[in-house]
Parts: C-alpha cells; structure tokens; sequence
C-alpha cells in the first residue's frame, strides 16, 4: 500500500494525484482510497471522510473508428475529444471528403480507406 499526501486549501481547490508507477503494463485492478484529514473533518461520521474506489487499468488502447457524413459541429467536437484521450485510439472517416483529403486520427492508425469487410472492421471496438 502506497500513500501520497495531497493539500488542498486556501487558493487550492483541487489537486493532483500522480501514480507513476501505474501504466499500461500493470494490467490489473487497482484499488484507491480517499480519507480527508482529520482537522478538514465537520461531521460527526468518519465514514463521511472515507471513499474507496476500484479502478480497472486497461492492457491496450481502445481502437475506436469514427464515421461521419459530413463534418458537423458534433464530429469536430467528438473527433477532438477521442484524439486527446490517451486511453483511445481513434481513426475517422468523413465521407465526404476529398479522395486526397488526409482523414484524422491519432497518428499511427489512421486510414486511407474505409475497412470494406466485417474482419477488416473486427479490429476496433467500437464503432461510431
């Protein structure tokens, strides 16, 4: 068990909290627990103070393949949110683009065409 002071307070709302140790390779549950400081506490209950929760780290990337008619205001919000999150590995298609337009993604797995079969699709785990 690893313990990791944090202060929050005064100008401080929030803080972070960061477990080097942990990465893709761990592949396995880890369970965190949160106890605010005894001198925070304003109830009576110390249960109030305590929250524990289990957290599952993934082995892989999610593969996500994002499809769209044409490049609304929900697909550019989506298409930015998918790429920044370091969890997925997201490859788009807007079909309406140009036959030369370089589709977005994250860098090594975008494509150049749309997967014509049920194997080629096989490889994502979610498709959009």
């Amino acid at each position: 068990m690893r313990t990791l002071q944090l202060a929050i307070g005064g100008d401080k709302s929030t803080a972070v909290a960061e477990f080097k140790e942990l990465s893709s390779e761990t592949n396995r549950p880890v369970h965190l627990a949160r106890e605010t400081a005894a001198a925070e506490r304003r109830a009576a209950s110390p249960e109030r103070h305590k929250k524990n929760v289990a957290i599952d780290v993934l082995g892989e990337k999610t593969r996500v393949l994002l499809l769209a008619g044409g490049a609304s205001h929900e697909f550019q919000i989506l298409r930015n949110l998918l790429i920044r999150d370091k969890t997925i590995d997201v490859s788009c298609w807007l079909q309406s683009a140009d036959a030369n337009f370089p589709q977005d993604g994250d860098v090594d797995v975008r494509i150049d065409k749309l997967p014509a079969d049920r194997q080629q699709l096989d490889i994502y785990d979610a498709v959009c």
